[in-house]
């Protein structure tokens, strides 16, 4: 329906916001950014407890990740998602983690070095 469409937008504008961003990538349990963002639904409109939240959150990523791994496959028909782009927004142009990303560079750079002639 078009309310429900609505209410997914408002929603991903709440999680997107960048203090909520940052506060959801930290390891620590989230409860009370799930509260706030509870709240900030109710005040939208639309009643959520923070366990609903979080759940549809966890639906909502599952559902991009799949999209973007199957995207990413050339050749494969394209799967349209009305969400993609705003979770793309939020989600698409972060590193997984800086962690990894880290080793990936060394592991480039150890490569480089690696292909000269002895």
């Amino acid at each position: 329906s078009h309310t429900g469409n609505n209410k997914v937008q408002a929603f991903l504008v709440i999680i997107g916001d960048c203090s909520m961003q940052c506060q959801l990538d930290g390891t620590t349990r989230n409860e009370k950014v799930f509260v706030e963002v509870s709240e900030r639904m109710a005040g939208a409109g639309s009643k959520r407890t923070s366990q609903q939240c979080r759940e549809k959150l966890k639906k909502l990523k599952s559902e991009y990740k799949n999209m973007k791994d199957h995207n990413g496959r050339s050749g494969l028909d394209r799967k349209q998602w009305r969400l993609f782009d705003h979770m793309d927004r939020i989600y698409g142009h972060r590193p997984a983690s800086r962690g990894r990303e880290g080793g990936m560079d060394l592991a480039v750079a150890t490569h480089k070095y690696s292909t000269q002639p002895l």
